[in-house]
């Protein structure tokens, strides 16, 4: 709700007005108003409601109950929505003074004007008792629409979002589609259960992310086993082996080397990419949609122009390469090199506490032996310290590391 009407649930000293974001921060189509207005109605419907209503723009939707003339009613509270030149959040869309009355687009085309429509919410969720929205825009009265108990999709949406985020994998395979040509979840009982639950202890995130990491299936190994014919762990016998994102792999590094400034909650973003990096948490990088950094694309981190259901992963050698030469990885290996060395003289001892710094485990007798070996013939060729550093460096770009098991 805040997301979509913050402007009209909270007062004017408000940093939650900042919720707004999630509809104003979008692109602008060479301010095109029509494209603008579709891709706010896109981000909406799909991400809360895993609907793909623009697909309705210029006809029926094909697959899915949503005619042409729900979308422009969808258009019609959008367009009676500007953005605010004042206030406590430059973010924030309010109300127009006069509402706009939505017609519908003939083929999408706005100089073909087809017939009126009221600002409502769509049919096939409101059912036959639907009304026209009488306040203002209608955001307010959409917004509660959405986020209402009694609208089957949004809590689902969540909490197949939250759990693929934890468990490396989708109940709902499609999150931003939850249509009839999505496949249908094996496991759609626990969906369900889960979307109740969710529901009955007030849309609580806490609740519902510790109802997942206290489950046997999110505390198994992802070496367990697979359940017989199901190769893809698809009914969850075992956990999914799952790759750190961007962020969670260089808050992870920035962690190990006692550099992570977690202290601090809140304030301006910083930079996260240059020379200049800051050793704050990634959740507080600064994006510059118009100029997004070539080091997010080659980490897959979602673009920031459009809705996107979840992130791609790829294997590509840039990834590696930074990993092995950049100021930021090679510092923060420099920071472990410089502390192990601090700690003990012992080559034995400082070997165990970097595989229990980086790795969080001791090593086996032959991990042991490679890295004094490795210490050994690599000191003989330049100082000690850069040859520490080149072993923590070893071990900080190792799979282990990146991948939780």
């Amino acid at each position: 709700r805040l997301q979509l009407v913050a402007d009209q649930l909270i007062g004017d000293d408000s940093q939650e007005a900042a919720a707004m974001g999630f509809l104003t921060l979008g692109r602008r189509f060479l301010n095109n108003s029509h494209d603008i207005i579709d891709d706010r109605i896109d981000v909406t419907t799909r991400g809360l409601m895993g609907l793909t209503v623009t697909c309705a723009r210029c006809h029926d939707h094909k697959y899915d109950p949503i005619p042409i003339e729900d979308y422009y009613s969808l258009y019609g509270v959008f367009a009676s929505s500007r953005e605010a030149k004042d206030g406590p959040s430059p973010l924030s869309l309010v109300d127009a003074e006069h509402p706009v009355e939505p017609v519908v687009f003939l083929r999408g085309q706005p100089g073909r004007r087809g017939a009126a429509v009221p600002r409502q919410f769509l049919g096939m969720l409101a059912g036959a008792a639907r009304q026209p929205f009488q306040r203002g825009s209608g955001r307010l009265e959409m917004a509660d629409a959405i986020a209402s108990n009694d609208n089957p999709l949004t809590a689902r949406v969540f909490v197949n979002r939250v759990w693929g985020k934890l468990f490396g994998s989708y109940l709902v395979d499609t999150p931003s589609d939850f249509g009839t040509r999505s496949p249908a979840p094996v496991l759609a009982g626990l969906l369900d259960d889960l979307t109740v639950d969710f529901i009955q202890h007030g849309w609580s995130l806490k609740w519902l992310v510790r109802e997942l990491v206290l489950s046997a299936t999110y505390r198994s190994a992802s070496e367990t086993g697979d359940a017989e014919g199901d190769v893809e762990n698809r009914y969850y016998a075992r956990m999914n082996r799952r790759r750190l994102d961007f962020e969670a792999m260089r808050d992870a590094m920035l962690l190990v080397s006692g550099q992570l400034q977690h202290q601090t909650i809140g304030g301006a973003s910083v930079e996260i990419t240059g020379l200049d990096s800051q050793p704050r948490r990634s959740l507080y990088g600064t994006i510059d949609r118009q100029n997004f950094p070539a080091l997010f694309r080659a980490f897959d981190v979602a673009s920031p122009d459009t809705h996107a259901p979840k992130r791609f992963e790829t294997t590509v050698p840039q990834q590696a390469l930074y990993l092995m030469n950049s100021p930021f990885a090679v510092a923060c290996a420099q920071r472990l090199a410089q502390d192990v060395m601090s700690e003990s003289e012992d080559r034995v001892a400082r070997v165990l506490l970097l595989y229990r710094s980086i790795l969080a485990r001791d090593p086996d007798d032959a991990e042991r032996q490679l890295a004094l070996e490795f210490v050994r013939a690599t000191t003989a060729r330049m100082d000690a310290v850069q040859a520490w550093r080149q072993l923590s460096q070893v071990l900080l770009v190792s799979n282990e590391f990146f991948f939780l098991d």
